[in-house]
């Protein structure tokens, strides 16, 4: 059982990263509130636009949200993000 240890390993550590990849994904990058407007961006790059008097929300994509190069981008920015908040700690 030992000789797949190094492959379970990895696999436990790849897993942690997606897992900690699609929650930093989802975490809120700032909070605007303005005349009864709320407008919540996100780190993966989707805003949310929430009218308190309406209680209507559009989500708004930036361009190329989803695609290949739009991913690529993403990863890289949380792992530049990842790498100077354990360089801080």
């Amino acid at each position: 059982m030992t000789e797949y240890a190094d492959l379970i390993e990895k696999a436990r550590h790849k897993l942690a990263y997606e897992k900690e990849y699609v929650k930093w994904c989802g975490t809120p990058k700032y909070l605007h509130a303005h005349d009864g407007i709320i407008e919540t961006a996100f780190n993966d790059g989707r805003v949310i636009v929430e009218d308190t008097s309406t209680h209507k929300e559009t989500v708004k994509y930036p361009e190329g949200y989803g695609s290949d190069t739009w991913q690529s981008k993403l990863t890289d920015k949380f792992r530049r993000n990842r790498f100077i908040k354990i360089k801080k700690e």
